[in-house]
C-alpha cells in the first residue's frame, strides 16, 4: 500500500479488514509494505492557507476531530472553482500494530523515513514490512 493509502481506512474494523484481507492474499512468508505519518508530528498544520500555482490559486483549511483530518482543497483558475473534501485517519502506534496482529501479520522491520533511518517520536511516517505467518 503506497502513498499513504492506510491513512484512507478511517475506523479500526476498516483497518482490521483490509489487513486480514491482504493477510489472506499472502503466502506464508509473504509480505505487505506499507506507510502512515506519525501523528506527532502534526502534518496536517502545513496545509492550511492560500497558495498560488501555475494554473491559479487553492485555498485549503482543516478541520481534525480525535484521529481524523479532514482538509479542504478549494481550486480557483479561469475555469472556475472546484472544491475537494479529504478525510485522512493518523492513527497511533498502538492503533496501527493492533490492526496489524489482529490480522495475523507481524513487524518484519520498520523505519521512521524513506532514508531507512530508525523510527524516533519526530520521525514523520512510519515505514512497515509486514510478513504473513
Amino acid at each position: 500500500m503506497t502513498g499513504h493509502v492506510a491513512q484512507y481506512f478511517l475506523d479500526d474494523a476498516s483497518w482490521v479488514q483490509v489487513l486480514t484481507h491482504a493477510g489472506r492474499a499472502l503466502r506464508p512468508g509473504g509480505r505487505l509494505a506499507f506507510e502512515v505519518r506519525n501523528p506527532a508530528v502534526e502534518a496536517w498544520r502545513q496545509w492550511e492557507g492560500t497558495h498560488s500555482t501555475s494554473r491559479g490559486t487553492v485555498t485549503q483549511t482543516v478541520r481534525r476531530q480525535k484521529d481524523l483530518v479532514t482538509h479542504t482543497d478549494t481550486w480557483t483558475d479561469d475555469s472556475g472553482t472546484r472544491t475537494i473534501i479529504e478525510t485522512l485517519r493518523f492513527p497511533s502506534w498502538d492503533t496501527v500494530t493492533a490492526g496489524l496482529e489482529a490480522a495475523g501479520l507481524t513487524v518484519g522491520q520498520c523505519w521512521g523515513h524513506w532514508d531507512r533511518s530508525p523510527v524516533r517520536q519526530d520521525s514523520p511516517e512510519w515505514i512497515f514490512l509486514t510478513e504473513a505467518v
